[in-house]
């Protein structure tokens, strides 16, 4: 496979809105979970559009991203995305990894309007 270097076939926005029209569509659980990962990849490539990582020390590549966006200073605009960004990170670890937990239709909207919040400070 050849990988165009200076294209992206998808965009953050595409995951954003494929993340509302499962959530527009879907009827179970399972969607619901889908949302939220799919909302949470929309708010980390966004972010990482506009801050991009630095480098990779081997820990969690996602986890160390955002500790890196909170070691800013207190409402400086790489902290209230680091903020928002570990409020979808936490809510996506639990629908992709914490099975036994009951995920609503609520919890979809609520990771798509975080989302949506986190586009808009990055505008």
């Amino acid at each position: 496979f050849l990988f165009h270097v200076f294209h992206m076939s998808v965009t953050p926005a595409d995951f954003l809105n494929v993340a509302e029209h499962i959530e527009s569509t879907g009827t179970d659980e399972s969607c619901f979970r889908s949302v939220i990962s799919r909302a949470y990849y929309a708010a980390y490539h966004r972010s990482v559009e506009v801050f991009p990582a630095t480098k990779y020390n081997g820990g969690g590549m996602h986890k160390e991203y955002i500790s890196s966006l909170l070691n800013n200073p207190l409402g400086s605009l790489p902290r209230k995305i680091g903020v928002t960004l570990k409020f979808l990170y936490d809510k996506r670890l639990l629908a992709d990894y914490d099975l036994q937990l009951d995920i609503k239709l609520t919890d979809a909207k609520m990771q798509i309007a975080s989302g949506k919040q986190l586009f808009k400070l990055l505008k």
